[in-house]
């Protein structure tokens, strides 16, 4: 406090510290008594021009930005005046308005939230956090943008703006996950914020959050897409082709890699079928297919299904019941490391071998006589009939009879070995 001139006797003038934007009192006030009260009264002895009034400001975390207050003069002793009676003071905490001090309460935000999820988490929740309370209101944008996850599509779009009502230091939003059956690797997004008001700053203002759907990422959530290979059994009719359908249990978006292999069952490649290097693959589609020789691995392409692949069957007269052999996918690339198995059956359209005698007739000099026993088609094993001569109104038997054995005895057991159809066998001459 100043006088223009000195008094010839002691001067004086009270003083009184008013709250304006800051608050000037006791406790937790912003302006507190220092070595001076907040009112009194100053004396100015003669020649004197200056006395000061010292008070405390208080240093807290909260940010105000730039706060007033006045310390105001009144009643000046006879023969003074008041020139200006209002020395105004404002308190800043946003790193200026020293030296002395450079306390900074300026709020910065901080957005956290998941680095890496699963699928199946559901909702996820990100959190933004200011580092010192202000006294007015704080506002942020936020948003969601795509990386290599697809907003709309992997994950739903968020964006608003949070406020940060006085003293609040924490607010959250949410972004939903798509749990989908596709698998599509590991794939990313961003949170971020922008826009802040209020004097805040934006300290981290992007968080980038991986989706897994191969399991991992949980808890929560444990959803796992990572398509497995299967091969649906079959059965074919002898002499077509045996079309198997490998199947993946979840469409990929990047291509699955597999190796096919035939092995024989109770068929046998190459006779029963055609040879296993003749195995071939649709790289067309179910209605107009584009039968390809297979040359090492078989691909699914991205976002299919399934591929078919067929090995031709022998169409043969043999009588062998049906059989079998399969196909194995062992997996290369984009699948689970799971090797998958289909057995074909080729059902025989051969019926059962039937057995049949010819007749015949000869002259009585002739010393022999031969009938044919004949298949209608062979078997894959050996097969068995009996027969045995009986008399007509020719005798069987031994002696003088009509009919007497030859090299073959009047009964006995044939034996036709595989594939054989005529065996052969007589009875002696008559006597």
């Amino acid at each position: 406090m100043s006088l223009s001139n000195p008094g010839a006797g002691a001067l004086t003038v009270d003083y009184a510290t008013a709250s304006g934007t800051a608050t000037a009192g006791t406790g937790t006030s912003d302006v507190t008594a220092g070595t001076s009260a907040l009112t009194g009264t100053l004396t100015f002895a003669p020649g004197v021009l200056t006395q000061t009034v010292t008070l405390n400001v208080t240093n807290d975390t909260i940010y105000e930005v730039s706060e007033a207050f006045a310390v105001n003069l009144s009643n000046a002793s006879a023969g003074a005046g008041i020139a200006d009676g209002i020395g105004a003071g404002t308190i800043k905490d946003d790193g200026t308005g020293g030296p002395p001090g450079t306390d900074n309460d300026t709020p910065t935000l901080t957005l956290t939230g998941p680095a890496t999820v699963n699928e199946a988490a559901g909702t996820l929740t990100y959190t933004v956090t200011l580092s010192n309370p202000a006294s007015g209101p704080i506002t942020v944008a936020y948003n969601t943008a795509s990386g290599t996850a697809t907003s709309g599509a992997d994950f739903g779009a968020s964006s608003g703006t949070l406020t940060f009502a006085p003293n609040v230091t924490s607010q959250t939003f949410t972004v939903a996950i798509t749990n989908d059956t596709t698998f599509e690797g590991a794939e990313n997004y961003t949170a971020n914020l922008s826009a802040p008001t209020g004097g805040a700053t934006i300290a981290t203002g992007t968080v980038t959050t991986t989706i897994n759907d191969d399991g991992t990422g949980g808890p929560p959530g444990t959803d796992n897409d990572t398509p497995a290979l299967s091969i649906a059994d079959i059965s074919v009719v002898e002499g077509a082709s045996a079309v198997f359908t490998v199947s993946l249990s979840n469409p990929s978006t990047s291509a699955v890699v597999f190796t096919p292999s035939l092995a024989n069952g109770t068929a046998t490649l190459g006779t029963d079928t055609a040879g296993a290097g003749t195995l071939e693959f649709n790289s067309g589609t179910v209605l107009v297919p584009v039968w390809t020789a297979v040359s090492g691995n078989v691909t699914i392409p991205a976002g299919a299904t399934s591929v078919q692949l067929r090995l031709a069957t022998t169409d043969d007269v043999i009588s062998e019941g049906n059989e079998t052999f399969t196909l194995t996918a062992t997996p290369v690339s984009g699948a689970t490391t799971a090797v998958a198995t289909g057995t074909a059956t080729i059902t025989d359209n051969d019926g059962a071998p039937q057995f049949s005698i010819n007749d015949v007739t000869v002259n009585e000099g002739a010393g022999t006589i031969t009938f044919t026993v004949s298949l209608s088609n062979p078997g894959a094993g050996a097969l068995t009939v009996d027969y045995a001569t009986a008399s007509g109104t020719a005798t069987a038997g031994t002696g003088t009879s009509d009919v007497t054995a030859g090299t073959s005895a009047l009964t006995g057991t044939l034996t036709f070995a595989p594939g054989v159809l005529t065996p052969d066998r007589d009875s002696e001459r008559h006597q």
